[in-house]
């Protein structure tokens, strides 16, 4: 028995480069594995006559698998993989499936699901009744069936998984790599929109969308978003309120992190929300992701409009999700979407959603929103009242009706600069002689 065996070998555009008499060469490697895939056999033997040779020495060809295997090639023929048709071949070698750690191989639900009638099956070879999982569904006495095992299913196969193979064989291999004009291109690419976002201004340019690093990279993100093993440790204590031994929380300002301070709001949350609390710790660089437990805080209280500034946050997320990649950092971080305006429109970043995930998604909107205004005659405010039922909102125009009441709008309090404090106590104290515990309210307007 070898020291350690794997299920399978993949054996690509190697044995036509070795002579039959010299097959040992690899056949000391076969004895490993439990099945040999064989991309293409040597060109100058019958395959017969080679797949015989094969199986003399222990490693018998498999007609189900290979038939198997080059209906899905065939069926791939769109994708450039029709010539694996007619070339592909699956020798097994049982001495290594036999094993107990390789039992888990060749295996499928194996309980009657019900006739398939002569008219609905494809081929006259098809079988003549439906498999299904044991132990599951209303079926009679499924209960008592026994259902297979976690580890003997296929693994579920992902977009990710392919991106990392094809990573290690370019950077392992080397037989995949990208052509140089192809890696030339895309590295110009990424140079002109770091470039671009250099130079741009936010609040009137449009954030541009990154380059995509490889095709099929926002399907992984999409179903990274979904992945309930990625939620970030802060999010899980936030939702727990579990602040005990937490250390201040790195907290990135969109967009005034870039933009600078260029309203009152920004002041607000920028000086006195987060650099004069002891709870968070205020950063500039979204490179940084040095903190795991990063949060976003998103204000879209200036600069673009609603609608495209929701789109302008979920393209500067986009930028970082590569940069996060790339870095081998979780792609998934809490964003906080803080609303001070006033009225009862409540928005939905959906785009911002797909990327990060809905529940890393919050928002807050002001709490007194309707019927709120000056009145002349009282030379006083109108309070209103607070909008706490979702079908007391009025939703902005882009977001879907199916989506609308699923998020809860948090409470948004509207800060107060300590400086104004300090400036307020003063005047109070010089020009009325007293504090801010009096009843300023009975002062003279």
């Amino acid at each position: 028995k070898p020291v350690r065996t794997f299920d399978a070998v993949w054996a690509m555009d190697l044995l036509e480069q070795i002579p039959l008499n010299q097959a040992t060469i690899y056949q000391s490697t076969f004895q490993s594995t439990a099945a040999i895939i064989i991309v293409k056999i040597p060109q100058s033997y019958v395959e017969q006559v080679w797949v015989d040779s094969m199986a003399q020495v222990g490693f018998p060809y498999s007609d189900a698998l290979t038939s198997q295997l080059r209906q899905w090639a065939q069926e791939e023929e769109e994708e450039g993989h029709d010539w694996l048709a007619s070339s592909l071949v699956v020798l097994l070698n049982p001495m290594v499936a036999s094993l107990a750690e390789h039992s888990h191989l060749f295996m499928e639900h194996g309980c009657y699901g019900g006739r398939i009638l002569a008219k609905d099956r494809k081929a006259s070879t098809d079988p003549a009744f439906r498999r299904r999982e044991c132990g599951v569904g209303k079926y009679p006495g499924a209960q008592h069936e026994s259902s297979l095992p976690e580890e003997f299913r296929p693994i579920p196969l992902t977009a990710e998984m392919d991106h990392e193979w094809l990573n290690f064989m370019e950077t392992q291999i080397g037989g995949l790599s990208l052509p140089h004009e192809q890696i030339h291109q895309r590295h110009a690419r990424i140079q002109q929109h770091a470039t671009y976002v250099s130079r741009l201004q936010f609040g009137k340019d449009p954030y541009p969308v990154p380059v995509e690093p490889f095709h099929g990279f926002w399907d992984i993100i999409w179903s990274r978003a979904r992945n309930k093993s990625l939620v970030p440790d802060i999010m899980i204590r936030i939702q727990n309120h579990n602040f005990s031994d937490l250390p201040p929380v790195s907290t990135l300002l969109f967009p005034s992190y870039k933009a600078g301070v260029q309203t009152a709001e920004h002041k607000h949350l920028g000086k006195n929300g987060v650099e004069e609390s002891t709870f968070l710790n205020a950063i500039t660089d979204d490179k940084d992701f040095s903190d795991e437990n990063l949060v976003w805080v998103a204000d879209p209280g200036w600069g673009w409009s609603w609608n495209t500034w929701c789109q302008n946050l979920a393209n500067a997320v986009r930028t970082t999700i590569v940069l996060r990649y790339e870095a081998k950092v979780n792609t998934r971080w809490p964003i906080f979407i803080v609303d001070f305006s006033d009225g009862a429109g409540r928005q939905r970043c959906l785009d911002v959603e797909s990327l990060v995930g809905i529940d890393l998604v919050s928002y807050s909107a002001r709490s007194i929103t309707r019927n709120r205004g000056w009145l002349p005659l009282e030379e006083w405010v109108q309070f209103g009242y607070k909008v706490t039922k979702p079908e007391d909102y009025s939703y902005l125009k882009n977001v879907p009706r199916s989506v609308q009441g699923e998020k809860h709008y948090h409470h948004t309090p509207l800060p107060v600069r300590t400086d104004t404090v300090s400036e307020f106590r003063s005047v109070l104290n010089s020009n009325h002689k007293i504090g801010l515990p009096h009843p300023i309210e009975k002062l003279r307007r």
